[in-house]
């Protein structure tokens, strides 16, 4: 009995060693995971530092540069000034004056010179300065204006896309129509055509059965980096869109914008599923995009715009059962909801809307009654 007792106790010792063993190759399976992982956090790290380091050492000269041009007109104006020195004496206090006029003169273009470095560093890191600084606006646009419509005439954001004659000779359908058309063609300022590319995006997601608020529209500069809230369920999808000329790289501080905007959405909403997505008409740097991939943005670059999808939006009053169309100039276009399953839709051309007894809306007058 006593050989037995012992035969089973060496066979509990042969398990625990066994199961001892498994553990010990777990453990160091589990150190090899952590190192790796440290070493990607410390390489992830490293690129970051050395991306910072590359702009701060791009530009922290710009003070030497700005002196350098200083000393450059320095010796610009000490020629004219010697001019003046050696003129007959009723020049003296010209010659004075010049050189007076050119110490301000050095002074500002100086300071000119630094802040336009300063600028550029800022507009490294925060790539959204360039929709404040951007804004360039069409002349057909700034001639609007001040064309003779009449009061009535101008509450129709339709006629800044029409002559005066255009607009009294055209049925209403044709002026809608060439207003829409033009206002797809127009050249837009930067926040116009940022606004055209929310848009879109937006649509495409409509279409997938999603849910989108326009805060990039609707908010304006308080809309904390997010252009689009688009949800379906409890899926949301936080996006960022970037519609810039083809020739600039984005970089990733607009990808580092985004995802703290992410965080912070999360935050404020813990019991919803939430995932940042980045759309960009140009091209996005690698290592944007290597982030983007670690922390679980999806990114959509080279991405262009259909300035041809179907953008009026016809919708149906929940107050009185009205059919009523909204073209992209009207003041409610981007708070309206297209809802497929009450029959509401999006058309190309405005004749489809009114032959399906859709009429277009009128301009909303707060609580006034028209």
């Amino acid at each position: 009995m006593y050989k037995k007792f012992l035969s089973e106790l060496e066979a509990r010792r042969d398990d625990l060693q066994k199961k001892l063993a498994a553990v010990l190759d777990a453990s160091k399976q589990l150190d090899v995971e952590k190192k790796m992982f440290s070493k990607r956090v410390r390489e992830f790290e490293e690129e970051k530092n050395k991306s910072r380091k590359f702009y701060r050492e791009k530009y922290k000269g710009f003070p030497t540069i700005a002196e350098a041009y200083e000393d450059f007109l320095r010796a610009q104006d000490a020629k004219e000034e010697k001019y003046f020195d050696f003129k007959i004496r009723s020049a003296e206090t010209t010659a004075e004056r010049v050189k007076a006029i050119n110490a301000e003169k050095r002074k500002y273009v100086k300071l000119a010179t630094i802040l336009e470095k300063k600028l550029a560093v800022c507009i490294e890191y925060v790539p959204d300065l360039l929709d404040v600084l951007d804004q360039e606006f069409s002349s057909d646009e700034l001639e609007a204006e001040h064309l003779p419509y009449s009061g009535e005439e101008q509450e129709d954001p339709v006629h800044r896309y029409l002559t005066p004659e255009e607009y009294r000779s055209l049925s209403v359908t044709e002026r809608n129509q060439i207003a829409l058309d033009r206002y797809k063609q127009r050249r837009k300022d930067s926040k116009g055509i940022g606004t055209f590319y929310e848009r879109f995006v937006g649509h495409l997601y409509e279409n997938e059965g999603y849910d989108v608020t326009y805060q990039g529209v609707l908010k304006g500069r308080e809309d904390r980096g997010i252009d689009l809230i688009a949800r379906k369920g409890k899926d949301i999808l936080i996006i960022q869109c970037k519609n810039w000329n083809k020739y600039k790289t984005i970089f990733e501080n607009a990808i580092f914008q985004l995802f703290g905007s992410a965080e912070y959405y999360r935050q404020e909403n813990s019991s919803l599923n939430v995932t940042p997505v980045f759309y960009a008409t140009t091209e996005i740097a690698d290592f944007a995009k290597t982030f983007s991939q670690k922390v679980g943005i999806h990114i959509f670059d080279n991405h262009k715009i259909d300035y041809d999808y179907p953008m009026i939006k016809c919708n149906i009053s929940r107050v009185n059962g009205e059919k009523i169309y909204h073209l992209p100039l009207d003041q409610q276009y981007d708070t309206v909801k297209v809802e497929v399953a009450r029959g509401e839709f999006y058309c190309r051309l405005v004749a489809e809307a009114e032959k399906k007894g859709f009429r277009r809306a009128f301009r909303w007058k707060g609580n006034a009654k028209r």
